[in-house]
């Protein structure tokens, strides 16, 4: 989809931990996480509330366009590689309404699945992945991500960020994303992607003293798929 991201100055949000906090402070029974910078049409949010009233459904998103331009429009994301860069998806095919991944600037679940599933990872720091952890620890757990494409969402894709970002966080959550969740293997081909960056020695290091290894027991006793599973489905990453 168009759009692109680039360093810029001033601080990242801790968005992970932000979203939980407004989580916390709602009281619905569906929550809705928007990002600050989109634009809506009216009637968006009923559709996305009715799709996560099916049990079934661990999450929802709509279709999520670049603002001024309604025909750069992406339909959910995947991962592109094993480095767990992830790449938005071209229109569903007719009836076709899952998707790999769904996106942050617009996601919407159950406030009790939320609530009994862990919200967003906490200790995800700063910036980056939290979307892709949620979503595919909703679908490990049984879970469809649901996509509404009928409903779209413009989004304003920036040229630069606001606010700097820290790449050793950045790569960070790529890592506690793969350690949580991969098998040995697939693992490996993760760690072999990433380890020429400058930043995965202290990356790896900063993972190497969190809770990354209690999250991923905690994580597979509520699975009822594994990442096998999920690539099987979901196309492989090489």
């Amino acid at each position: 989809m168009c759009g692109s991201s680039n360093r810029n100055a001033g601080h990242a949000p801790r968005r992970a931990a932000a979203r939980n906090k407004g989580a916390a402070a709602a009281a619905g029974e569906v929550l809705i996480f928007l990002d600050a910078h989109v634009d809506v049409t009216h009637g968006w949010a009923e559709p996305l509330i009715a799709a996560v009233r099916d049990p079934a459904v661990g999450a929802a998103a709509p279709g999520i366009s670049v603002i001024g331009h309604p025909d750069c429009c992406g339909f959910g994301l995947r991962f592109r590689d094993a480095g767990l860069g992830v790449e938005w998806l071209p229109p569903p095919r007719d009836g076709q309404s899952e998707a790999s991944l769904l996106p942050g600037a617009c996601l919407v679940v159950r406030r009790d699945l939320f609530v009994a599933e862990g919200g967003f990872d906490p200790g995800l720091i700063l910036w980056g992945s939290e979307d892709a952890e949620l979503s595919l620890r909703l679908w490990t757990a049984g879970y469809t991500l649901r996509l509404v494409p009928e409903v779209t969402v413009a989004h304003l894709f920036r040229e630069q960020h606001p606010y700097a970002i820290d790449w050793t966080g950045v790569l960070h959550n790529i890592l506690r994303l793969a350690v949580v969740h991969f098998g040995r293997e697939r693992l490996a081909r993760v760690m072999e992607r990433q380890k020429h960056y400058r930043d995965f020695a202290a990356a790896w290091t900063l993972l190497a003293d969190t809770d990354a290894a209690a999250r991923r027991a905690a994580v597979k006793t509520r699975r009822a798929r594994d990442d096998q599973d999920y690539f099987a489905h979901f196309g492989e990453i090489h």
